[in-house]
């Protein structure tokens, strides 16, 4: 009977955490979207229903190199079960958040039961204890609740599952071939190409198998192997980031740091995250807001970068020094498994600094780590770790329930987010839309100016975000507040998407009689200031590209400003391929022709006809239209 109770112990212990982490959940299935969600699903979010199919839409995802189509058909289910609601959505990233949990018990238990990390604890209740820890994470609410994370989730599954898969076909190949032989490739030739077509971060799992490898299928000296392959891969990167720009595509033009000062942040980052896994902060703070994360220009700017990246190669000294120690092997494998789950998108390719979702599967090897020091360091409170423990769990169990509580209450979630990132523009942004929807309009311009005096790099997108506000409202714009922006003499170069969007804004509203009176020709200066310097830092390749450059031309032309919308649109003419944007010669083209400018017309309007040949045909009825206009026109 004792012995029938410790084999059930586990299965008890996983089942518990599963249905309490499912419980915890529920309240935040009702939350917001956020940023990419849009965009990601917008396929599905077609008016009266798409046109495309579900096989276009899952291969036609713009997110990642491999377009992520086995996250894309995750999404299309939901869609063809009649499931694309929130709660559904979410629902279902919960689901497979469950799941996970499971395949971490499978994984570890396994594991342990090859190798013990401790005496004292048997294999499948120390797999059990660390799956619910791992499950009752606050951290994983902004993966397991935002729903286009679900591509996270749904990597860290098949990375999982890769691995799992492993370590079976690992244990048996000797013994029954065939069967191990299956499992193997199955792990490598089916399980770890569907992680990286779900997210590309998948590709980490490699580095995990090598670890398994080592750690518990070779025998002899793994600091031999692991010191070698530790320093060359720290060279590796030293040398990745001093490679200019334009080496990895150009993915740092339209970034405020650059490669080193990446490098130099990474480490702060990592800290972040280790904070985050085991002190969870209060709601809000946690988050998809983090564009505000400070970044690193030197070893002393902010002076917890040299501490951080100290700290982090003490890990790494840590990890080697003890990988071949009898009792304290696990803390080194458990350390290698949390830096090697960050090779990618916590190293060299410019992405944004920090995302909690990054830690989503690494924090696997923190959670093994400090679980493994702790039984080690200290056998004589063996008796008191369980108690212990469940009371860390229920902590976290109660900081998981109020950050999901959060997270299912739009308006409270946003303006946590807004107060705990103070200097975060898209918390800011998210959260002053979310009052205008409310209908809060005195609220919405107090918040924008606010943040607009405490961060005055983004005063430009701020200000423009309180006319755009005034002109869909249908109030005046006030003078003093356009004349504040145009005698603005810096600004950030790094938001032209909110900038450009917040222009649009205000011509939409304006072509429809809103805010017509108020007189922004103030801001032409200042707005061709700002395109030459976000030009210059984008360039041609970047995030600025020509339709963004454009919808700034439009602006000026409709507010008036005729000789500046022409001088940027000449600009653009000369810049990029003419083939692509016809929309552009045709307004320049028009804008000269009333200028009376005829003879550079003429010349522009050459160029439209030559290259405007395979245009759609609503461009070719437009340019043959200015061609009859302008043959009553002189050349000079």
């Amino acid at each position: 009977m004792l012995a029938r109770a410790e084999h059930l112990r586990p299965v008890v212990l996983l089942a518990a955490g599963c249905i309490l982490a499912a419980l915890l959940y529920l309240p935040g299935l009702n939350g917001p979207w956020l940023l990419d969600d849009f965009d990601n699903l917008a396929p599905f979010l077609a008016p009266g229903g798409t046109s495309l199919s579900y096989g276009e839409i899952i291969h036609s995802n713009p997110s990642g190199p491999l377009g992520r189509p086995v996250a894309m058909a995750s999404f299309a289910a939901n869609h063809a079960l009649g499931l694309f609601s929130t709660p559904a959505l979410k629902a279902t990233n919960v689901l497979i958040h469950l799941l996970n949990g499971l395949l971490v018990f499978l994984l570890l238990q396994r594991l342990f039961a090859l190798r013990a990390p401790a005496a004292s604890v048997r294999a499948a209740t120390f797999a059990a204890l660390l799956s619910v820890w791992w499950l009752l994470l606050p951290l994983h609410m902004s993966t397991v609740l935002y729903v286009v994370q679900r591509m996270t989730e749904i990597s860290t599954f098949f990375a999982l599952a890769s691995c799992v898969a492993y370590v079976h076909g690992r244990a048996v190949v000797a013994e029954r071939p065939r069967r191990g032989w299956l499992l193997l490739g199955g792990s490598l030739l089916l399980l770890l190409p569907l992680s990286l077509l779900a997210k590309e971060s998948g590709i980490c799992v490699l580095a995990w198998l090598v670890l398994i490898e080592f750690f518990f299928f070779r025998t002899g000296s793994r600091r031999r192997w692991l010191g070698p392959l530790l320093l060359g891969l720290s060279l590796l990167l030293v040398f990745a980031s001093l490679l200019p720009p334009a080496i990895i595509e150009g993915g740092y033009l339209g970034r405020d740091f650059t490669p080193v000062e990446r490098m130099l942040s990474q480490p702060r980052a990592l800290w972040g995250y280790v904070q985050g896994t085991f002190l969870p902060g209060a709601p809000g703070k946690l988050g998809v807001f983090h564009d505000d994360f400070p970044v690193s220009r030197s070893l002393l700017s902010p002076w917890t970068t040299l501490p951080a990246l100290a700290g982090l190669l003490a890990l790494l000294l840590t990890a080697w020094r003890l990988a071949d120690s009898p009792r304290w092997w696990p803390v080194s494998f458990g350390l290698l498994l949390f830096l090697s789950g960050h090779l990618l998108e916590s190293t060299l390719i410019p992405l944004e600094l920090y995302f909690e979702h990054r830690n989503y599967l690494p924090g696997i090897g923190l959670l093994i780590a400090a679980a493994s020091a702790v039984l080690v360091a200290w056998p004589w409170q063996q008796r008191l770790l369980p108690l212990l423990f469940g009371l860390y769990l229920g902590l976290l169990a109660l900081s998981t329930s109020q950050h999901s509580l959060t997270w299912g209450n739009e308006a409270l979630l946003l303006e946590a987010s807004a107060r705990h990132h103070p200097h975060s523009l898209r918390a800011n942004d998210v959260y002053v839309e979310n009052l205008l929807g409310r209908g809060e309009i005195d609220a919405a311009l107090a918040s924008s100016a606010q943040f607009a005096q405490d961060n005055p790099e983004y005063a430009l997108p701020s200000l423009l975000h309180m006319m755009s506000i005034h002109c869909r409202v249908d109030q005046p714009v006030p003078p003093e507040l356009i004349q504040a922006a145009a005698s603005l003499r810096s600004f950030t170069v790094n938001t032209p998407e909110i900038v450009t969007l917040n222009l649009s804004t205000i011509l939409k509203y304006r072509n429809r009689e809103q805010c017509r009176r108020a007189d922004f020709s103030a801001l032409g200066p200042l707005l061709l200031q700002w395109d030459r310097e976000v030009f210059q830092r984008h360039g041609i390749g970047g995030t600025y590209s020509w339709q963004r450059r454009m919808g700034l031309a439009d602006w000026l032309a409709a507010t008036g400003a005729h000789a500046q919308a022409v001088a940027l649109l000449q600009d653009i003419w000369s810049q990029y391929d003419q083939a692509s944007m016809p929309q552009t010669g045709i307004l320049l083209t028009l804008l000269l022709r009333d200028q009376g400018r005829f003879a550079e017309m003429h010349k522009v309007l050459g160029e439209l006809v030559a290259t405007s040949t395979n245009a759609s045909l609503p461009i070719r009825n437009a340019v043959d239209m200015l061609q009859r206009q302008a043959a009553t026109l002189p050349r000079q």
